[in-house]
């Protein structure tokens, strides 16, 4: 896995600080794109379909024989990728998390990131000297449909990963029946509602290019009885009323506080009284784990260059669904349901 430190490194590097540590970020960026180029050149599939020479790779892949060499020479370094006398095969971390013939394939996921840090992310610098994106990322991606792809497919990724966990995580009361979903364009999460609870029907409000993918997984589970999906623009669209749960997955981290605010007030006139709102995001300063507080800073940090947003804490979400009328609030952690979920109740 990129650029981790044994316990003596971390202790030369850090602790006595005999080693210039910012180079681990360095040459992390490098790191990202050779596993983005081993991705886009279909190394890793290739190789989880048969182990191969980089000079047998190379022509398979119509590649240079050399770059092939030196590329899988440094995917070896890294530990995507092992060498087993000539030959190279993945690893299974490689197979398990970026190839089809693994668990969950993040390989979409990886690939619209890196068009983000590509197009995107050298425009960091004016968009924290100005307060807002340079180019909203939901705008730019209506203009790159294969990365538009990548991006959703990266979502259902993530999505079948937790679905399960979420399901069972979340408390649903027996006189519960109908579910929002807002901006739940793949459906997964209403899919497995609805399968675990069967007196549960939902809505999924998300974009057109978002439902289309939504519409197939809906169809393949057979649920089109159960589950509508509806074209619309949560922020300036109303939502409708009469619903038990509204989910609000990886939605807040996109907008300002006073846009939270706003939008927690129309869900909860959206619910029934007693109904739930139930938020899945990246808390800051809520982990335990150091690692996962990292990324949610990273993440933050992504938000506020490409829609304006950041990643929050726990204290502000509950200060904005005090303000917006909801009571009841909890936050449940659970690594199965990927990290946290904050649930609030429609007191009125």
């Amino acid at each position: 896995m990129p650029l981790t430190l044994n316990p003596l490194e971390r202790f030369f590097i850090f602790t006595l600080n005999q080693g210039p540590a910012m180079m681990l970020d360095m040459y992390s960026g490098p790191a990202t794109r050779t596993v983005l180029a081993g991705i886009r050149l279909n190394v890793f599939e290739t190789l989880a379909g048969q182990p191969a020479t980089a000079e047998e790779l190379a022509r398979r892949l119509k590649l240079d024989a050399r770059g092939a060499g030196i590329l899988l020479e440094t995917l070896t370094a890294l530990r995507y990728v092992q060498k087993q006398g000539a030959q190279f095969h993945v690893t299974a971390m490689t197979r398990k998390w970026l190839t089809d013939a693994g668990t969950t394939n993040f390989s979409p996921f990886y690939r619209f990131w890196g068009a983000v840090l590509e197009n995107l992310f050298p425009r960091l610098e004016d968009a924290i000297r100005t307060g807002a994106p340079p180019l909203d990322l939901y705008e730019w991606l209506e203009t790159q449909p294969e990365v538009s792809r990548d991006f959703q497919a990266g979502l259902m990724a993530g999505a079948r990963l937790f679905k399960e966990g979420v399901a069972n995580a979340i408390p649903v009361p027996p006189s519960a029946r109908r579910v929002l979903d807002i901006g739940g364009g793949h459906a997964l999460y209403s899919v497995a509602l609805c399968q675990k609870y069967p007196q549960l029907s939902a809505v999924v409000l998300d974009s057109a290019d978002a439902l289309s993918v939504g519409r197939e997984t809906i169809r393949a589970a057979q649920l089109d009885e159960r589950i509508e999906t509806r074209q619309g623009n949560f922020v300036s669209d109303e939502l409708g009323t009469g619903f038990d749960i509204a989910l609000l997955f990886n939605i807040m981290h996109g907008f300002r506080a006073e846009q939270n605010i706003a939008l927690l007030k129309k869900v909860r006139t959206a619910l029934n009284p007693g109904g739930r709102v139930v938020i899945m995001d990246q808390l800051v300063g809520a982990s335990p784990m150091p690692i996962l507080e990292t990324f949610a800073q990273i993440f933050g940090m992504s938000f506020f260059l490409l829609v304006g947003g950041q990643a929050y804490t726990y204290d502000d979400m509950r200060g904005w669904l005090t303000e917006a009328g909801f009571g009841n609030i909890q936050l449940k952690r659970s690594l199965k349901a990927g990290g946290m979920l904050l649930f609030a109740e429609n007191s009125s």
